[in-house]
């Protein structure tokens, strides 16, 4: 069985905030949202993706494990997360455990478009 190569246009989104959900895709445009890490993953092992954004607020349980999770559904798959200013030093932890970018809200979220549009090809909604 020959693996499925990614959707580069496909962005996956682990997020149960309608609010973050709400600012994300008037930033992106649609991304196929998740409640949990665990639909995410297996979403992507069925169908690899360009990009995964994680709402780390929205998960439960560890968050290396969330990506190496991630990782394991899809080699070489682009992970971004987002945190709230108090968890910004996970956010450095995980960019130095191989997540390709964080982004702290509610602002540094407008650098979202600009960080998946060569992954993806995701240019800004506005």
């Amino acid at each position: 069985m020959t693996p499925t190569k990614p959707s580069k246009r496909r962005v996956v989104f682990v997020c149960r905030s309608p609010a973050c959900r709400t600012q994300v895709e008037a930033l992106i445009g649609a991304a196929e949202t998740y409640p949990s890490a665990v639909d995410a993953c297996l979403s992507v092992a069925r169908r690899p993706a360009g990009a995964v954004i994680v709402n780390l607020e929205d998960i439960q349980g560890s968050e290396r494990d969330i990506v190496a999770a991630m990782r394991r559904a899809q080699s070489g798959l682009r992970i971004y997360t987002i945190v709230k200013p108090e968890d910004e030093p996970c956010g450095r932890r995980l960019l130095r455990a191989g997540v390709a970018d964080y982004f702290v809200l509610p602002g540094d979220i407008r650098r979202l478009p600009q960080a998946l549009s060569a992954e993806c090809g995701v240019r800004s909604a506005d």
